[in-house]
């Protein structure tokens, strides 16, 4: 997997402020090197909009036997 980002923000009032989130993270941390695996704020909206963790990236579901993007 590649790609990382980075989260500036420097306190999570600034972001329920801005996107209207009606909860808020507690230990919320800015991280400027977010990777695959890790958990991250994530935006929900199921009727209010609210801020949850949730790991990115992504989860094999094929057998550990299937090379992929490999020369045989």
């Amino acid at each position: 997997m590649c790609g990382a980002y980075g989260l500036s923000v420097r306190n999570i009032q600034n972001l329920t402020d801005k996107f209207y989130i009606v909860n808020a993270l507690d230990n919320f941390k800015p991280r400027w090197n977010i990777r695959p695996g890790q958990s991250n704020p994530v935006i929900v909206s199921q009727g209010n909009k609210e801020i949850e963790l949730m790991v990115w990236g992504y989860y094999f579901t094929l057998p550990l036997m299937i090379n992929i993007n490999t020369k045989q």
